[in-house]
């Protein structure tokens, strides 16, 4: 059992930041996880592309899809496939690239609040070079933390948030 497992969406991925974001889950410092890549009906191309750049990661499978549902529906089909045993849930974007204790940080501050079903964090956003757009997603959407302006202000993304895998049953 991975007490971690990490949801992958992709749809037609640019190479080099899929590339980019694989191997910054290949880099965390928390190691116990494991995940899926669920692609929404790329092209052969891509599909190929992904194949061949997951062969090097045992911690990552491949789950291609032949229908495509849209970003929504193809991370439910991720959920879909999370162990039963696993303790937390985590997504990220094929174009995402996650800080090396990003995993280790969430998890640990879930760990010491075991009442938390919910861990975030903020985000930079960069171009595709990786230069810096934005140094703080909450910079765009202040809140204080407090509940009403999380939920009012969308503060809380997906490749953000790392959940208590009884909060998906």
């Amino acid at each position: 059992m991975s007490r971690v497992f990490v949801v992958l969406a992709s749809w037609e991925p640019l190479e080099a930041l899929f590339d980019r974001q694989v191997t910054s889950l290949s880099e965390q410092t928390f190691r116990d996880w494991c995940g899926v890549v669920v692609d929404d009906a790329s092209g052969e191309d891509a599909r190929r592309m992904i194949a061949e750049r997951l062969a090097h990661e045992p911690w990552l499978r491949f789950a291609p899809q032949s229908m495509r549902v849209g970003f929504y529906r193809n991370f439910e089909r991720g959920l879909a496939l999370a162990p039963s045993d696993c303790d937390y849930v985590a997504f990220c974007d094929q174009d995402d690239r996650w800080l090396p204790q990003k995993l280790e940080r969430q998890v640990s501050m879930l760990d010491a609040s075991p009442e938390a079903q919910l861990g975030y964090c903020d985000l930079r956003l960069v171009d595709e070079e990786g230069r810096t757009i934005v140094d703080s997603f909450w910079s765009l959407r202040p809140h204080r933390g407090r509940f009403r302006e999380v939920l009012y202000n969308n503060v809380v993304t997906g490749a953000t948030s790392v959940f208590r895998r009884r909060l998906l049953d």
